[in-house]
Formats: structure tokens, sequence, C-alpha cells
């Protein structure tokens, strides 16, 4: 009686998955890299960031293990793969961020530091902010080894600031506190900023008059502020600014009142990818003179062999000296 009971349980079985059959090959396929996964995987990202609190990491890794096993899987349920994957990347990247930056026991505190400043110092009438990253070795506190820093400078003697330039390496002292801003309606985010770029730590200097060079600019962004400022002395102040910021992204000489005519006019984003082009004129300028190049050594080489007189071997038993 068992066999009969058997076959009648799984007729059923066979007509449910005979009409499902239909409605599994109507589902989409989703490609691993196509726009749908891409969306859902941004779609997780935005999520994470949207998060009042960020999760904790061991529930990010597993929300990610499980969303690379359903990722995986393939058919419809890819979406959600993707989604949490984005979600865990984003938090995981988060969380070693905030990590990174200077903790609550340590604010406050005066370190000393050596580094080199990156980018083009900002001086103002009273203070020079800058850009500066610690030097990774074993001298150096271990809370702020090789982190990147904004500090700020506070003097009313431009003279010593202006000794500060981009490239350079210092040794300073500075009081350390962790990223963090004004809460203005409509204002900048300087805590969103920050963990965007990757900075540790804000400061001001301690005893400015202690801070000695050890290294003299040198580097890209040295050349840079170089090069920026013999634009300012080779081109008319009222258009110098205007070059510097095109041709080397220079901004530092730009005024609100530039900004507004710069937006009035929509050219905002010609400062912005400013260096992008500069770069792709120079990449492509600099791939043209190395095709001449290697184009007019061939040439001069195919020269200097037709015009090279041929030289005949002696014969056997015949001396080359000539009688």
């Amino acid at each position: 009686m068992a066999i009969p009971i058997a076959v009648s349980a799984a007729s059923p079985l066979r007509a449910f998955l005979r009409r499902l059959r239909p409605a599994v090959a109507a589902v989409p396929v989703v490609a691993p890299f196509g726009p749908a996964s891409a969306a859902a995987l941004l779609a997780g990202v935005a999520a994470c960031l949207l998060l009042p609190v960020l999760p904790p990491w061991p529930l990010l890794a597993a929300a990610g293990l499980v969303g690379l096993g359903v990722f995986l899987r393939g058919g419809i349920a890819r979406l959600a793969g993707s989604f949490l994957l984005g979600l865990a990347y984003a938090g995981l990247q988060a969380g070693a961020v905030l990590a990174a930056q200077l903790p609550a026991s340590l604010q406050g505190q005066v370190f000393r530091l050596q580094g080199q400043v990156l980018e083009l110092p900002v001086h103002e009438p009273r203070r020079t902010r800058f850009l500066f990253r610690v030097d990774d070795d074993r001298h150096m506190p271990a809370p702020v080894r090789g982190a990147l820093l904004r500090l700020a400078w506070y003097e009313e003697d431009p003279q010593a600031r202006r000794q500060l330039r981009a490239g350079s390496r210092w040794q300073l002292q500075a009081r350390l506190r962790a990223p963090r801003g004004l809460r203005n309606p409509g204002g900048s985010d300087a805590e969103r900023y920050a963990l965007a770029a990757r900075i540790a730590a804000n400061g001001t200097l301690q005893k400015p008059a202690t801070a000695r060079q050890l290294a003299v600019p040198a580097g890209i962004e040295a050349w840079r502020e170089d090069m920026s400022g013999r634009i300012a002395a080779a081109v008319p102040r009222a258009s110098s600014r205007y070059v510097q910021a095109l041709a080397l992204g220079d901004t530092r000489a730009l005024d609100p009142r530039d900004w507004a005519r710069l937006r009035a006019a929509g050219l905002t984003h010609l400062i912005a990818i400013s260096g992008f082009h500069v770069g792709l004129v120079a990449g492509a300028g600099a791939l043209a003179v190395a095709g001449l190049w290697w184009n007019c050594s061939r040439a001069c080489a195919g020269a200097g062999r037709a015009r090279s007189p041929q030289v005949r071997a002696p014969s056997p038993g015949r001396s080359a000296t000539p009688r």
C-alpha cells in the first residue's frame, strides 16, 4: 500500500512544478555586471550612507558574505545580493576611515610631528591652512603615524608663514582634535569632507617659532607652486589668477566676487576640471613628440645605413693590406 500512496502524493507535486515552469522561465536574467546589478549596488551604498548609526563591522561582514552568496546564485535574487554587497562595502569603508581618526581620549593633546606639506598652502591675513602627511615611522606617535592632517598656522607676521611651501618637509608641534564642523543649515559639512578626504584630525600649530624646515620643496606639488608664482609674475594681475586656476588648478587667488562671476556665467566647471584637461593635453603632446622622435630616429638610422660604404671581405689566401 506504500507505493500507491507515494505515487498519488507525487502527482500533485509534478503538476505544480509543471505549472511553475513557465513562471520560472519568465524571470528575467540579471547580468552580473549589467545596469540592474550596478543600480542595486549603488542603492546599497546610498542606504548605508543614510543610516543614522553605522552598524558594527561583524554585522556588515556577515551581510557582505550573504550578499556574495546570493549574487553568485544568479537570477532575480542577484539584485538583493548586489544591494547587500554595496551596503557592506560602504559600511566597512566608513568604519575603517572613522577608526583611523584621532581617538576621543587624545583630543586636545599636543604632538611633535615630522612630515611633508601636501597640496598648495592657503595663505590668509592671519593664518595659513595646509595639509600635512605625518611620516610613517616608529619615531612618530602611533595614533597619527602616517595620517593626513589639516593644520592651521596662526601668526600676525606673514613672512614666517610664507616659508611654508608645497612639497617641503617640516618638524612642528600641533594640538590635534578629531574633524568637526558647525551645523549651519545650508553650510558645508566639514565632517563629511574630512571623511571623504581621509583626514584623520584637524589641528593648530603650537609655538610656531619652533617649527623648522627639514627639506626643500620637491615633487609635483612644488612644481605647481613654482609655476603658479611664475604665472603671477609674468601675467598682469587682473588676469593671472584666472590663468593660474585654469592651467594649474590654483584657485587661491580667486575671491568670492570671482566665484560669483563664474557661477553667473556657468563657467565654474572649467575651474573644477582644469587639471584634467591640462593632463589630457599634456599626455597627447607627449605621445605626439614620442612618436615623432621614434619615426625620426628610424629614418636617420636607415639613411645612415644607406650611405655607409660596402666593405668586401678579403678572399682566402690574399692579404687584406694593399701593396
